[in-house]
């Protein structure tokens, strides 16, 4: 129900701050956004069944990271979460990647972009050459927006490749590189693979 409730919310994040009392905060776009709170014991509850679904550990006293995957109204959505302890308690927070493609998966909309500036980018995106630089601090949507922009990308006829650091959705007929570094993979060398394979895109 918090997921979804957040997701309802447009939220791309959400941050549980757990001590005394267990605020929960929504991130829409670059701001963080006051959900509701609830009382010490429930949210002990809600940490619990969040770091069971990621399967992280019960403890409170070290970092951890996991992952967990949802389908809700047919659309499907990665949960990537992580805990931190605090010095007044605990802090968990999710971000929320939908991996559904297509009309019920990625769309432009979401991101914000109506009018002159959807059109911009609409351009931007079919021009045959060029380079959008897609900017903004952690957990701030650089993904969800490069994966939206790639998703607008997808079709049969090109040849569309990327490279990527870790890669959080994957898409089919498009080429996608995780760098691996300890083998020569460098995002450099993956870039140089790339370009000698004819990408449209």
């Amino acid at each position: 129900a918090l997921i979804h409730h957040a997701l309802v919310s447009s939220a791309h994040g959400i941050h549980i701050d757990h001590h005394t009392t267990t605020l929960v905060r929504y991130r829409i776009g670059a701001a963080l956004r006051e959900a509701f709170e609830l009382p010490a014991h429930v949210g002990v509850q809600l940490v619990e069944r969040l770091k069971t679904l990621a399967k992280l550990l019960p403890t409170t006293s070290t970092l951890q990271e996991g992952k967990f995957k949802f389908e809700k109204d047919e659309e499907r959505h990665s949960v990537h979460v992580t805990s931190l302890p605090t010095a007044r308690g605990e802090r968990v927070v999710l971000r929320l990647t939908r991996e559904s493609g297509g009309q019920s998966g990625f769309a432009l909309p979401a991101l914000g972009l109506h009018g002159s500036n959807l059109e911009r980018v609409h351009e931007l995106l079919h021009a045959q050459k060029g380079l959008v630089l897609v900017a903004g601090p952690k957990g701030g949507g650089k993904t969800t927006t490069l994966y939206t922009f790639l998703d607008q990308l997808l079709h049969h006829a090109l040849s569309v490749a990327t490279v990527e650091e870790k890669i959080e959705h994957h898409f089919s007929h498009v080429a996608q590189t995780e760098t691996r570094p300890d083998v020569g993979l460098t995002a450099l060398a993956s870039l140089r693979g790339v370009l000698k394979q004819d990408p449209d895109a």
